[in-house]
């Protein structure tokens, strides 16, 4: 317990408990979906795990566990958008 308080006592007087700035994104809920722009986003579901195959990904030292999202995503417009399809 006392561990436990110096932890949190620590966070606070750091910074660690302020509130996290506002990113301008809009927040909603599952099933819902957020007009980007774009593109149209519906979160269907999100999962934390360590159950993930890391041999792709890149940066994988010291995570013990990964927050899985799915997502779908649909193409509002008629132009083409173009995402990183390589590491840069």
């Amino acid at each position: 317990m006392a561990i436990g308080c110096v932890v949190v006592g620590l966070t606070a007087a750091t910074g660690g408990l302020r509130a996290a700035p506002d990113t301008g994104l809009p927040v909603v809920a599952v099933g819902d979906p957020a007009d980007l722009g774009p593109v149209r986003v519906t979160v269907l579901d999100a999962v934390v795990t360590d159950q993930v195959e890391t041999g792709l990904l890149e940066a994988t030292d010291g995570a013990d566990a990964w927050l899985v999202v799915r997502v779908v995503v649909e193409a509002t417009g008629t132009d083409t958008v173009l995402y990183h399809t390589t590491s840069q």
